[in-house]
């Protein structure tokens, strides 16, 4: 082809757009197509052998065999540019003397480029992408078995840019399909937490909740608050073993069953024996820690009691902590019950802080992390703050975090 503008193809925009589609170009080194190119090369017995991809103002090259330093080059007039306008191969034995090809720069220039045969690469939808291409700098014969040949490791080149596609579409809907499940699953976890929390005289409540690092979201970890009657305030806190949507599952059985319990037992301990039969009832195998405390409003004394769960902490207003200690096997390994424990009065100006153990071990060291939470509820700023959960979490809680954490406040006043 003489100089002048670059041959295009009839549907040139639609080829241009399954281009894009493949989403082939600039992409890294790929051994299957390098595999191709050099055993292109051995079976014609040429130096060079070229997957290419003619863009729309370059060819780039997405496997070379036998050049060095060339990853595209213009596209122009001839050559690939032309071979893509056809759907059988194109062939030059002899470049200085054909018409075709004799003003291209690989042929009039230094690289002195004499013998070229390309078959297209032709999708399965009627799109020539680019070119299996053969070159050498002496002319050659190409004959009509060579081109059927060449015409066949070209369909393997599209074989594998079909297949590379697909692996494209699957990890595509893959990663939709992750974000609708997180999506779901975040939804599910926002409907298994309280929405609020009651309106309480002299009590102001703050939580928090921080799925683990990964793709579950969702947890068992949950907290929980509700009045029993207009002198009784019911706490609970807990975590169900392991993570995803069995947990999660479990950990809403459970919370309900607590929300039924407790109108029905005022003793703490009593509360965790019978959720202790929900369980084994659910599922034998699992293991669950608990703690439920019942606040007395008239007073604000407190009967509680654990299920192997993490010590709640009270920060008094002269600054010490408190903690709220309390044996007892988690849910699931049980045999007898537990008395409550009593605080006997909260005064004003405390802070309550029931957690699970994802808090503390957020910082990759159960006893560093314990020593932190004192440390940071001892703090006047947090404990003084508005949103003291949030305030904690940000003193304690390393991301990504390596377990759930659940987290609740009762700001007394």
């Amino acid at each position: 082809m003489k100089s002048g503008a670059v041959q295009q193809p009839f549907n040139e925009q639609g080829r241009l757009s399954a281009i894009r589609r493949y989403d082939i170009l600039d992409t890294p080194p790929d051994g299957s197509f390098d595999r191709i190119t050099a055993l292109a090369a051995r079976l014609f017995d040429v130096p060079i052998a070229l997957v290419t991809i003619v863009d729309e103002d370059r060819i780039w090259f997405k496997s070379i065999f036998g050049l060095e330093d060339v990853a595209q080059i213009p596209r122009d007039p001839g050559l690939c540019a032309s071979a893509i306008c056809q759907d059988q191969p194109y062939i030059v034995e002899h470049a200085r003397k054909d018409p075709r090809s004799f003003e291209n720069p690989l042929v009039a220039g230094e690289f002195g480029l004499q013998f070229y045969a390309a078959a297209p690469l032709r999708t399965h939808d009627g799109h020539n992408l680019g070119t299996l291409c053969l070159l050498d700098r002496k002319p050659r014969t190409f004959a009509a078995s060579d081109r059927a040949t060449l015409e066949d490791l070209a369909a393997i080149v599209v074989d594998e840019l079909e297949l590379r596609l697909r692996s494209l579409q699957t990890v595509g809907e893959e990663r939709k399909m992750r974000l609708e499940a997180r999506r779901l699953a975040m939804s599910l976890q926002t409907e298994m937490l309280p929405h609020s929390f009651p309106a309480i005289d002299r009590v102001k409540f703050d939580a928090m909740y921080i799925p683990a690092a990964g793709d579950a979201v969702v947890g068992g970890d949950w907290y929980d608050s509700f009045v029993l009657d207009e002198t009784q305030l019911l706490l609970s806190i807990g975590d169900v073993a392991g993570h995803g949507l069995p947990a999660a599952l479990l950990m809403g059985k459970l919370r309900q069953s607590l929300r039924t319990i407790g109108f029905d037992v005022r003793s703490p301990a009593e509360i965790l024996v019978r959720l202790d039969r929900v369980l084994r009832a659910e599922d034998p195998n699992m293991l669950v820690s608990a703690f439920v405390a019942i606040v007395n409003l008239a007073d604000h004394s407190l009967r509680y009691a654990s299920a192997g769960h993490p010590p709640p902490l009270l920060r008094l207003p002269s600054g010490e902590i408190v903690e709220l200690a309390s044996r007892g096997l988690p849910l699931g390994l049980r045999t007898e019950p537990e008395a409550d424990s009593i605080y006997p009065q909260i005064p004003g100006g405390s802070v309550l802080v029931l957690y699970t153990d994802g808090l503390t071990e957020s910082t990759h060291d159960l006893l560093a992390g314990e020593r932190l939470l004192r440390a940071s509820l001892a703090n006047a700023t947090i404990a003084h703050s508005d949103h003291p959960a949030a305030a904690i979490q940000d003193a304690l809680v390393r991301h990504p975090a390596p377990d759930d954490v659940a987290l609740l406040t009762l700001s007394f006043s």
